[in-house]
């Protein structure tokens, strides 16, 4: 295991911004091991914060911040505070690298998630089909795969069954993989169950 320690010593002599992305990743790290809740993640975390703030303004890093900050409360069911911090987070971004980044694409796609669990429908569909419009301009083909499924579900959940319809057409026309085609199975089953 990485300690912080060991990352300063190997990022001696470099900017604080390299410093900042390291510890970014460290934090993934910490994250995939499962230790969200450790004292060794929260003091990582309270470090980064700092020093993502002291490096004059990088505001990039800002944003990863407060998106890592919506993550964490989102992986730990406390949905509103993730709201708070991955809208915090979308403000820094439009300012930054405007309406059309990978990240604004991203960021958009987990509020559409975080709304559709709030039972708030209206937002997460917006926010999902704010993100397909980045991602059908980025031409991202993962992200579009997995907006279609996610605005079909929002749709079926809502009763929009013409529009899931029409959307899981377009799904199933796109699927290529043996797991599209076993995942389309799933989810046509909740068009069917929703009509019945």
């Amino acid at each position: 295991k990485i300690k912080t320690i060991e990352l300063l010593s190997l990022t001696k002599g470099r900017n604080k911004n390299f410093f900042v992305h390291a510890l970014h990743f460290l934090g993934s790290i910490y994250i995939a091991q499962g230790e969200l809740e450790s004292s060794r993640f929260k003091n990582l975390h309270h470090f980064y914060f700092n020093l993502a703030r002291s490096t004059g303004g990088d505001e990039m890093s800002h944003f990863r911040y407060l998106s890592r900050r919506g993550h964490l409360c989102f992986f730990k069911g406390e949905l509103a505070r993730a709201k708070v911090y991955w809208t915090a987070a979308l403000k820094v971004l439009i300012k930054v690298e405007g309406y059309f980044s990978y990240e604004m694409g991203l960021i958009q796609f987990y509020l559409g998630l975080l709304y559709r669990d709030l039972s708030d429908h209206a937002q997460a569909i917006f926010h999902l089909k704010a993100s397909l419009v980045v991602a059908e301009r980025r031409q991202n083909k993962f992200l579009l795969g997995r907006l279609y499924r996610e605005i079909y579900l929002s749709y079926v959940q809502v009763r929009h069954l013409e529009e899931a319809q029409a959307l899981f057409n377009q799904i199933e026309a796109n699927s290529y993989s043996p797991a599209d085609k076993i995942e389309n199975l799933i989810i046509r089953a909740y068009l069917f169950s929703a009509k019945n």
